[in-house]
């Protein structure tokens, strides 16, 4: 998901900064969601910047939490 969300954000942001600050380059990251990336991807996988990650995943486990 954060993936996604960067690629759509990477194609309607004209800003240089806030386009370097969103996608960390492939093959950097060591967390276990970045190497199923790394598995799966054949080119299109977009890795995310690790804190927009840990935004996504503190929403989804608030939403889990809560959603009862």
């Amino acid at each position: 998901m954060a993936g996604y969300i960067t690629k759509r954000l990477m194609k309607t942001t004209k800003c240089e900064t806030c386009l370097m600050s969103l996608q960390t380059i492939y093959g950097t990251l060591s967390n276990s969601a970045a190497d199923l990336v790394n598995l799966k991807t054949k080119g299109f996988l977009t890795h995310s910047n690790h804190y927009l990650f840990k935004l996504l995943e503190s929403l989804e486990l608030n939403f889990m939490k809560h959603a009862e």
